[in-house]
């Protein structure tokens, strides 16, 4: 998950006992890296998957989640995409979808 989301994600993935690595803020290179090191964790165990939490718009700060980017990795990676985009409704673009 991404190094910045927010503490309701942080808390929920704090309850789940799998594995857990986080990636630095909107950092492909690393999302990257982590989604090796959790693949090569899946494989050694022969049992899991991997869910990858990211936020539209992050709410600190307002900058947009590398959505493009992280989905671009899905051609190296088998895992899921989970985007919080709680910040994001109704702020982008003309109508605000």
């Amino acid at each position: 998950y991404d190094a910045e989301s927010h503490a309701c994600i942080i808390d929920g993935l704090r309850l789940h006992p799998g594995h857990r690595y986080v990636f630095k803020h909107n950092d492909v290179e690393d999302c990257d890296k982590q989604l090796q090191r959790a693949s090569a964790l899946i494989e050694k165990q022969k049992t899991g998957g991997i869910l990858v939490i990211t936020e539209g718009v992050f709410g600190m700060a307002g900058d947009q989640g590398r959505l493009k980017e992280i989905a671009a990795l899905k051609s190296k990676y088998e895992f899921r995409l989970l985007v919080d985009d709680a910040h994001g409704f109704g702020t982008l673009g003309q109508t605000g979808a």
